[in-house]
C-alpha cells in the first residue's frame, strides 16, 4: 500500500529543510587582507555603511585562499597583490560579523596601483585611503581593530 501523496510531500519539505538547513547553516570562509601599501601604510575602505574596514570577502567556489586575497583586493581597492606575506590568524567568533557567521583568514600582504583595477562598487565601497599605524581609525568594521592588533604584535591567532 502506497503512503498519502500529502504524507510524501510532508516528507520531501521536511527532508528539502533539513538539507537547507544543513548547506545554509555553515560558516563561510573569508579572506581578510592587512594590505600594506609600499610605504608600509594600511590600506583601509570606508565602507558605505561608514566605517573603515579591512578590505577582504568571501571565498567562491573552486577559489583558493591566495586567489580570493588578490581578487577581494583588487575588487575593493583597486590596488594589485605583490607579495603575499604571514597568516596573520584564523578568525571565527560567530558574531564577528553580524550578516553570518564567517570564518575569516587574515592575511598579510604589499599591495601595488593595478592597471586591470576595475570600477568599484559604489554601493559598498565609498573610499580608500592608507594610514600610518599611528593614523588609524580607533573603530574598524567587524573585528579589523582585532586583527591589526594581532597584525602589529606579531602575533598568530586561532579564534
Amino acid at each position: 500500500m502506497r503512503p498519502p501523496v500529502g504524507s510524501l510531500l510532508r516528507g520531501a519539505l521536511a527532508m528539502a529543510r533539513e538539507a537547507l538547513r544543513i548547506i545554509m547553516r555553515r560558516p563561510l570562509p573569508s579572506v581578510v587582507a592587512v594590505a600594506l601599501d609600499e610605504g608600509g601604510r594600511v590600506v583601509l575602505m570606508r565602507r558605505s555603511g561608514g566605517a573603515w574596514s579591512l578590505p577582504g570577502g568571501l571565498m567562491e567556489w573552486g577559489e583558493q585562499i591566495e586567489e580570493t586575497l588578490r581578487r577581494e583586493v583588487l575588487e575593493e581597492t583597486g590596488l594589485a597583490v605583490r607579495s603575499v606575506g604571514r597568516v596573520i590568524g584564523l578568525y571565527s567568533h560567530p558574531r564577528r560579523d553580524a550578516r553570518f557567521h564567517s570564518i575569516a583568514i587574515a592575511v598579510e600582504c604589499v599591495v601595488v596601483p593595478s592597471e586591470e583595477a576595475p570600477e568599484r562598487n559604489p554601493l559598498e565601497v565609498l573610499a580608500v585611503q592608507s594610514f600610518a599605524r599611528e593614523e588609524l581609525p580607533a573603530r574598524l568594521a567587524f573585528d579589523g581593530r582585532r586583527i591589526l592588533d594581532d597584525w602589529a604584535r606579531g602575533a598568530t591567532t586561532l579564534d
